[in-house]
């Protein structure tokens, strides 16, 4: 069961950088305020609720899909991390001073 969910979990779990999650939010947000109006405006036209409230979740979901998974145009600038250095035995050094 692990091999037939590894892939998919690595698919969920992919990487986004800062400015992609920005992103991400903005984006998610503008795209529910617009599926709310056109769910508000088909159910109005329709005078009916059920279309309000199937349009929405429908249009929910769709959002959901768009930006929930690690898609590649999220992370277009990785962070690069300055690499590890070995500490000295007896401490941090700070400005040249061993601190302990």
């Amino acid at each position: 069961m692990d091999a037939i969910l590894d892939p998919i979990r690595d698919w969920f779990e992919g990487t986004t950088d800062f400015k992609g999650q920005v992103f991400a939010e903005e984006l998610s947000t503008f795209l529910l305020y617009l599926s709310m109006m056109i769910a508000l405006v088909a159910g109005f036209v329709n005078n009916d609720i059920y279309i309000t409230l199937w349009t929405g979740l429908g249009l929910t979901l769709l959002v959901m899909l768009l930006v929930v998974p690690a898609w590649p145009i999220f992370n277009k600038h990785p962070v690069r991390w300055l690499g590890s250095s070995v500490l000295p035995a007896g401490g941090i050094v700070v400005g040249g001073k061993m601190i302990q």
